[in-house]
């Protein structure tokens, strides 16, 4: 699931972020999406890469950075 998008001052900088939570068979992991990453689709197959784990309170979230990409794929077998 995808949240609404927000704003928040970043070291001095105004950055826009949503949270979103992904998700298989298997588990859910939250993943903050920052400025240009916000092209996760609900319900839809996506490969994300170069993010970063992070953790607050016990809990483990994932986040983008600037060379975080995030591509929408049809087939999972594209993954491998």
């Amino acid at each position: 699931s995808v949240g609404k998008q927000s704003t928040l001052k970043v070291s001095g900088k105004t950055l826009q972020k949503v949270d979103a939570i992904i998700a298989d068979q298997t588990a859910s992991i939250k993943l903050v999406l920052w400025e240009n990453n916000f092209t996760l689709v609900e319900n839809k197959h996506d490969a994300i890469k170069n993010v970063t784990v992070h953790t607050f309170s016990d809990s483990k979230y994932l986040t983008t950075t600037k060379h975080s990409t995030i591509t929408q794929i049809d087939d999972m077998e594209e993954t491998k």
